[in-house]
């Protein structure tokens, strides 16, 4: 089992206790999906270049309304739905079966969203 420090663990807090704060309609994806008309499917891969269609499809995966730019991303940044799900999905998972077994599944998670991430990015996970 991998322990945590105390950053991380007040990271696993600060997220996880802010989903407390989302409406209960995150809860009916099908229903938020079509009321926001947001894109349920994977992002396609991203060119050399990006252009104006790309981020829209970027765009079309997140909350907040289309009209609204979030330009603060200092310390809090708007959230796409698919992390919402991943997370709520993810802490329930764990709240049904905390066991170390648990962890080590979210912990293997960890490093595989690490690595598409920085395949996204095209650097390194380190």
């Amino acid at each position: 089992m991998t322990a945590l420090n105390r950053r991380d663990f007040a990271r696993l807090l600060t997220f996880s206790g802010s989903a407390a704060l989302l409406p209960g309609t995150l809860l009916h994806r099908s229903q938020l999906v079509r009321e926001l008309g947001l894109t349920e499917g994977p992002l396609p891969a991203t060119p050399a270049e990006p252009d104006e269609k790309f981020w829209k499809e970027v765009r079309a995966r997140f909350l907040m309304p289309p009209d609204l730019a979030f330009i603060n991303a200092a310390n809090l940044c708007p959230t796409s739905l698919p992390v919402v799900e991943a997370l709520e999905r993810n802490t329930r998972y764990l709240d049904t079966n905390p066991s170390s077994a648990s962890r080590a599944k979210l912990t293997e998670g960890r490093e595989e969203a690490r690595r598409l991430v920085a395949q996204s990015l095209r650097v390194t996970p380190e």
